[in-house]
Order: C-alpha cells, then structure tokens, then sequence
C-alpha cells in the first residue's frame, strides 16, 4: 500500500439535523486528485468535517503515511494535511497578508519578529496565481466575496503539506479563476502531493479527476477512474443520482426518434416540423436552449431559423462562419466549454452559457444546416447522445430534403401564378407609363421604351434565377439578383458601381418587387444624376441588422433639387419604388444629399418578416 497515502476506513457520523455518513471506505494515493462527489443532502459536507475533527460523534480508523489513527471524540484533524474549507473562515480588520500568515504567526511566540515585506511579497505573488492582483495590506472587510473564497484557497501554498483536502473550493470564483485554480492543483499533483476534493459538481471532476467517488445518501455509491467517467458520464450520473431507469430513458429517446420520424411524413409546415425537432433535441440532450439553422449549400448564408429555448435565457450567437470552416475540415460534432480557448473564437455574447455543441445537418456531404445546443453549466456528450443527435441531425435532412421535393411541384404551380400576376404587373406599369405620356410629363419615345424593357427584364431576372436553382426551392438570394441587374446596366463605361451586399435570401412572391425597387433607383441614377459627368460612381449597399433590411444607393451625381419633396413625386420611377416600399414591405424611404460630397443618397429600412423566411 506504498502508493496509497491517506485510507479512511468504516467512518461513520452523524449531526443534530439528522444527517449521516456510514461505512465510507475511500483512499488517496501519492500523487493523485481524487473527487469526491455529492449532490446536496449526500453526506459530502458531513464527510469533510467528521474527516477534519470538527464532528465529535465519528467513529473508524484513518491509515496516513502508514500510521494507523483511531477516530475519537477528541479527533482534531491530521498534521500535516491542508484543510481548504468551504466558506472562507477570515478576520474582517486585519489585512490580506496577515489573514494568509495568521496560522504560523500563532506558532510563533513574538508576532512583531516578523518580516513584514516578506510576507507582503509572498502574499501578492501568491495572489498573483489566481489573476487577483490587489495590495497585500488591504483590509479583508473590503474584499468582494470572489476575493475572499480566492483568499482562503490559496492558504494551502504557505502550508507545505503533503496531502490538501479542498471542500467546494470553486464556489463563489469565476471561471478565469477556476482554471488558474485547475493548473495549480495539477502543478501540485506533478509535485507528487495529494489532493482530494469535495464537491458537489460533477463536471468539475471529469475536468480535473484522476479517480471519483461518489456518495449518495450518506454511503459510498461507487468509484471509477476519471477516464471511464469521461467516455460514459451516465454511469456516474446514475451513481450520483441513484439512478435505475437509464433503461427507460434509452426507451423514451427511442420513441422521441421514432415519433419525430412519423411527424416528418405528416402534412406540417418545414418550420413547424424543425420545431418539434428541436424540442425533442433539447429534451433529449438536456440543454437550456436549441437552435436549428437552415443555411445556403454554396454561400452559408442564413436561410431560416427556428429556436426552442423554454427558459428564455440569452444563450449567446454562434458565429457561423467560423463553425462553417470548422465543419470544413470535418463534419464532425463539434463541442466547446467557456474554458476552451477557443470558446470565444466561435460564440459571442455567451455570458450566461458555459457549453455549446454544434451538429451539421449534411444533404450528400453538403452543408445545409446546423444544430446548435446551449448549456449554462459544463456538459460533455456521450458516445449514446452522439448517437441520437446524429440520427435527428439526420432526420432534419430528411425534412429538408421532402419538403424540397414536395416544393419543385409547388413552385411549378406557384411560378405559373406568380407569371401571369407579373403579366399583369407589365400591363399595369405600361398603362402607368402611358398615363405619364398623356399628361405630357415624357416625350421621348426611346426613354420610354427603355424604361419599360428595364422593369420588364428585371422581373425576368427573377425567373432566371429561379429556374437555375439546383436545390428547387422558392427563395432567391438578394445577391444575386442585385449583381444581375448592376450587370445588365454597365454597359455605359462612364459610369462604375460599387457593390456591397450581404447573402440575404427572400421569398419568391417578394423578389420582384425588390428586382424593380433596385432597377428603378439604379435607372434614377443613370437618368437624373450625371449628365456630362464623365467619372460616375453609383455605391449600392445591402445588409441584413436584427430584423430589418437596410438598402442604400449613393451617386456622386450633381445631386437633388433644393425644392426637391419626396410627398409630391413627378417621377414614374421614384413612384413606384415609394408605393412598393410602403404597401408591400411596410417599409421607410429617404433621399437625401450625399454627405459631404456631391450626388444623392437614397437609405431604405424593410422588414425581414415582410420578405425573409
């Protein structure tokens, strides 16, 4: 038993409130960190002080460096061992440094022989440890709770033992602090000390273990290597809870996949089908939040979103084109911990999470979307879940995949109605033209034809783009049709365009109506801003922020008129692009000089609920 440094041995004890620990058998070895966990009510907490002599009803026997020690009502603890209790036991109006040094000062038979600047020094390196950088000589009565938890944990440093028994030590720290604390304690370990914490997170032992014990209900449930827990936590849940019916929640997920599977058949809109999904995978994997995200196969661009998060808990954003590169080089689930370094390259906003795992959803080795599972406390998923997860990864492929087919024969149906309402849409704006003619507001001929085939060929823009997607579906990528449009009008060399445009996808029954809103503010530029300009620049700038889609045009033409009111338009163009704008996307227009140059600048706001999916 060389390598066994501390054995207890049949401890039992008992408080005045009824609780108990009975027959605890548990052993550290040289050069371990071994964990004991507990959930609230195990016995952990009794456990520590029956070990630390502050429980005078504790019977057994502890074998420490080979010497035999017999538990009695006289028990005050064991040299030679650190105990790091869980609430910080300090004085209020004395400092920092003599908080830390106060033990060996009492050995000490005159307290003024001290060094003084020894002791601050060793105080602030130490201190310096956990990132907690404050004068040695501060008053521990204006300590934050975090600085007094950080106070009491670093006690141990001064003591030189070989054997640390911590109680809850990352209680009340951040996590900055924690992994400070973790590369410590295996800077110890690597030392051949011995260290045994007490607690009641489990996720705290699979990070830092050698070896875990569990206690339940005031007896040893059983222990395993830290290794074996990390590969199948459930066997240590099930020991932590007292756990007997892993087989009914293998038989429950078992009918949630089943159940998800049948309701892919059903008549149910994608949305609402990504919905039951993602509910069923929040249960499944016990996280505070879902995402499922649908996204372009050739740009990862959003293309819709659905979110189940019952707790409305802020969660955090993936940054998805960092996870789409990281799925790049593997289609790989991906799982991150606010301790990764990493974390923060691939989530933002995150304050209240401390796991995320991402799951592809894959159509023939495609990316078409992404699961995304939100913990607020540690979480590692087993090879079971990974399991499940890829099957209902699977599944929302399976609906993507029906609804698309299913959406080729609806959009054929669809493009034969939206054809003949563009039809009419043509007839409309020629009329409208027509009646501009007979008020004797145009008069030639040529511009006239122009303007028309301009709006008409913006609107077979449409029908074009549509007809090449190999996906089949009815959405358009405002890319896209803004880049076609700009083409077809760069036919005058004076003029250039500038283009900055998001990959942002409308419905079908929306595209036309922003095809003609781009042709006439584009058409606008090309009539009215330059003249005998010879070096014209149009900018065109589209983005999606929050909920709204901003639109800007800005030309360095020779600008607006002084008189200029956008309530009394004579401009065919202009009008039209004004009534769609506020009939059909309940949306703002504004023309306004460019600022700080010549030539003009139009801004428009639309809602994405009026044209995104």
């Amino acid at each position: 038993m060389a390598d066994t440094i501390l054995d207890i041995k049949n401890l039992n004890s008992r408080d005045t409130d009824g609780y108990f620990v009975k027959d605890i058998n548990l052993e550290l070895k040289t050069g371990e960190i071994h964990v004991l966990v507990g959930e609230n009510g195990s016995g952990k907490s009794l456990f520590y002080d029956a070990i630390s002599g502050k429980k005078p009803h504790t019977t057994g026997k502890i074998i420490y460096k080979d010497k035999t020690i017999t538990i009695t009502p006289s028990f005050k603890g064991l040299e030679g061992v650190s105990y790091i209790q869980r609430y910080p036991k300090l004085i209020e109006n004395i400092s920092i440094a003599e908080n830390m040094f106060i033990f060996m000062t009492r050995k000490k038979s005159f307290y003024s022989l001290l060094n003084w600047g020894k002791m601050y020094k060793k105080t602030e390196e130490i201190l310096n440890c956990y990132g907690l950088k404050t004068d040695p000589a501060r008053k521990v009565s204006l300590l934050t709770q975090e600085e007094r938890k950080v106070l009491e944990i670093a006690k141990f440093q001064l003591q030189d033992n070989q054997v640390i028994l911590f109680h809850e030590p990352t209680d009340e720290i951040g996590i900055n602090t924690i992994r400070k604390f973790y590369e410590l304690l295996l800077d110890y370990k690597n030392m051949g000390r011995s260290i045994l914490i007490i607690t009641r997170n489990w996720e705290e032992a699979l990070k830092i273990a050698d070896r875990i014990t569990v206690i339940a209900n005031g007896k040893i449930a059983g222990t395993m290597e830290a290794s074996a827990a990390r590969e199948n936590p459930y066997e240590l849940l099930d020991m932590l809870m007292g756990r007997s019916d892993y087989k009914e929640d293998n038989n429950r997920i078992m009918a949630t996949i089943f159940k998800a599977a049948e309701f892919l058949t059903s008549e149910y809109e994608l949305n609402d089908v990504l919905y039951f999904i993602s509910r069923q995978i929040m249960e499944i994997m016990n996280a505070q939040k879902c995402v499922l995200e649908l996204v372009d196969e050739k740009t990862n661009s959003l293309i819709a979103q659905v979110s189940y998060n019952p707790d409305n808990i802020a969660g955090g954003k993936l940054k998805r084109d960092k996870v789409m590169e990281k799925f790049a080089d593997s289609n790989q689930l991906l799982c991150i911990s606010k301790d990764d370094e990493s974390f923060l390259e691939f989530v933002e906003g995150a304050d209240d999470t401390r796991t995320v795992i991402c799951m592809p959803v894959l159509i023939r080795s495609r990316i078409t979307g992404i699961i995304q599972l939100f913990y607020n406390d540690y979480y590692l998923c087993t090879d079971d879940e990974l399991i499940y997860l890829s099957t209902l990864a699977r599944q929302v492929a399976i609906a993507v995949e029906y609804t698309r087919s299913m959406g080729r024969s609806a959009l054929l149906m669809e493009s034969h109605h939206r054809i003949k309402n563009n039809l009419q849409s043509i007839v409309s704006l020629i009329n409208l033209q027509k009646d501009f003619i007979d008020r004797g507001r145009e008069d030639d001929i040529k511009d006239i034809l122009d303007k028309i085939i301009s709006r008409i060929s913006s609107i077979a823009f449409v029908h074009d783009l549509l007809s090449k997607d190999e996906y089949g579906r009815s959405i358009l990528n405002i890319k896209q049709l803004i880049n076609i449009i700009a083409d077809f009008y760069s036919v005058d060399s004076r003029i250039k365009m500038e283009l900055d445009i998001d990959n942002i996808f409308i419905s079908y029954s929306k595209a036309t109506s922003i095809a003609l809103i781009i042709n006439e503010l584009i058409n606008n530029c090309y009539e009215h801003a330059f003249g005998k300009i010879k070096n014209g620049m149009i900018k065109i700038k589209c983005k999606k922020k929050d909920e709204k889609i901003l639109l800007e045009v800005v030309d360095n033409g020779c600008g607006i008129p002084q008189d200029f009111d956008l309530e009394r338009l004579d401009s065919l163009g202009l009008s039209i692009v004004r009534a769609i704008i506020s009939n059909e996307f309940r949306g703002e227009m504004e023309i306004k000089p460019n600022t700080g140059i010549s030539g003009t600048q139009v801004l428009i706001t639309l809602s994405t609920a009026r044209c995104f999916i």
